[in-house]
């Protein structure tokens, strides 16, 4: 079991042929891949966990 953090995209690319984007957690950015993301696309939040997108979430109730 793991801590997933809810973090804002800020960019979006693709390295290796993997996407990938910056992810925003309230003022600290870390890079995170979005494999796991159906259609990711600039502003929206993210679950994250180790560096890797776990799913989408509301951006006012924290969920999907």
């Amino acid at each position: 079991m793991g801590l997933a953090i809810r973090g804002k995209s800020l960019e979006l690319h693709e390295t290796r042929c993997v996407r990938m984007g910056k992810i925003d957690y309230g003022g600290i950015s870390r890079e995170a891949c979005l494999e796991h993301i159906a259609d990711p696309r600039i502003g929206d939040y993210v679950m994250a966990h180790v560096g890797f997108a776990t799913g989408k979430v509301n951006s006012a109730k924290g969920r999907a």
